[in-house]
């Protein structure tokens, strides 16, 4: 019968000449009865939960129609979602931290400029459903895909400061800066104990640091549970529905771009349950397979290693490029002609080496636009660069609508 898959899609207010605005807030609060959205942890931002499909064609068409409601709130304001991070082009400068977040809680935990470095950024989060006789190959095989098919989704190749010089600065970010205090635990598992036992170490470590800062533990306890605490890349959600996989390490991405990110979980997910793949992991480095007879996916050492290449370079590298090309075609042959159109994106950028990080680091240099002088790029490119991923989101809507 196949998964249900939904999506989490964060986006910004910004203005039409690119610089970001803090109506974000006020699209949640308003009464508009055809769009809901959600706050997130800044002003500027709001997100938008779909209901789970079977289908991608039935993800898309609820997403339009979102699409034409979100468009009549924006025109009250004067402003267009954009998705993708803050790059620094705020009105005001920075944007505004929204006061329902829990930012006093970072703070306390990880010190002072902690929510200034985690809620400027914007992302995808997917959620699938979890198969609890083979939680732990799906676990293990969803690790495999999303630490390297975040490539297909970078936006972020400039930070909150105005600063590049690698393809995706939100997966640095959330992997190595922001929670260096108390680092994840990532990597395979070898039993949903396993799993389980890394969500209490996590809560009762970010526990202890709140505690030590001189606050309640009940009150900690208040703000955060086992599946809310932290920043995995995958988290296992039980309360939702029967169950879900939610993978969290896609940037805010055109919307062409995050129905073929759904298209490729979904297929991927679906062709090894539904066909009953033995999933096993392999002893040599540099070493793995996706066919219909058996999947191997890389050890971990050979996982980290592009993981940390696409983060880089994105799918400049034929190293990314071969291991995705598998994947994508892996999961193509799950789906079936109306599903598997929408992974059309993806084989593009795969066949191009380009994302869309790549693409707008070529626009700014094209509109001479450069941060060398002063190591950032100055306030006039960066909402050149914002008008770019305007441009490239109606590109992608137009192009679902066609589809449609």
């Amino acid at each position: 019968m196949g998964s249900k898959i939904g999506v989490e899609y964060e986006r910004l207010t910004c203005k039409p000449d690119g610089s970001i605005t803090n109506e974000g807030v006020l699209l949640v609060k308003h009464p508009y009865k055809e769009a809901k959205y959600v706050d997130e942890g800044s002003q500027a931002q709001f997100e938008w939960n779909s209901q789970p499909h079977r289908r991608i064609k039935d993800l898309t068409d609820e997403y339009l129609r979102q699409e034409d409601a979100l468009a009549d709130l924006c025109a009250e304001y004067g402003v267009f979602g954009l998705p993708a991070s803050e790059n620094g082009a705020g009105e005001r400068g920075r944007i505004n931290l929204h006061e329902k977040s829990r930012a006093s809680a970072y703070r306390a935990i990880f010190g002072e400029g902690t929510p200034e470095k985690l809620f400027p950024w914007a992302g995808i989060h997917c959620h699938i459903d979890a198969n609890q006789p083979r939680l732990v190959e799906q676990f293990n095989a969803l690790t495999a895909l999303a630490l390297v098919s975040a490539a297909f989704s970078s936006t972020s190749t400039i930070n909150y400061e105005g600063k590049n010089g690698i393809n995706c600065q939100r997966q640095k970010a959330l992997q190595k800066d922001v929670f260096a205090k108390i680092p994840e635990e990532r990597g395979y598992i070898g039993s949903k104990d396993e799993l389980v036992a890394r969500d209490v170490r996590r809560w009762e470590n970010w526990k202890n640091a709140y505690v030590d800062a001189g606050l309640e533990a009940a009150e900690f306890a208040h703000k955060f549970k086992l599946d809310n605490t932290g920043y995995a890349d995958i988290r296992h959600r039980p309360e939702i529905g029967s169950g879900t996989f939610e993978l969290r390490v896609y940037d805010s991405a055109p919307a062409d771009i995050l129905m073929g990110i759904a298209a490729l979980i979904q297929g991927f997910n679906d062709r090894i349950l539904d066909q009953n793949i033995p999933v096993t992991i392999a002893r040599k480095d540099d070493d793995y397979l996706f066919h219909g007879r058996i999947v191997v996916l890389p050890n971990w050492k050979t996982l980290q290693s592009l993981s940390e290449l696409q983060i880089k370079s994105g799918l400049e590298d034929e190293r990314i490029r071969d291991y995705l090309g598998q994947i994508v075609e892996f999961a193509g042959c799950q789906l079936d002609r109306q599903d598997a159109h929408y992974l059309k994106p993806l084989e593009a950028m795969i066949d191009s080496g380009e994302n869309t990080s790549t693409q707008l680091t070529a626009h700014l240099q094209m509109q001479g636009c450069s941060a060398k002088e002063e190591g950032r790029y100055k306030p006039e490119a960066l909402k050149t660069a914002n008008r770019f991923i305007r441009y490239k989101q109606q590109e992608a809507v137009e192009r679902l609508r066609h589809a449609a």
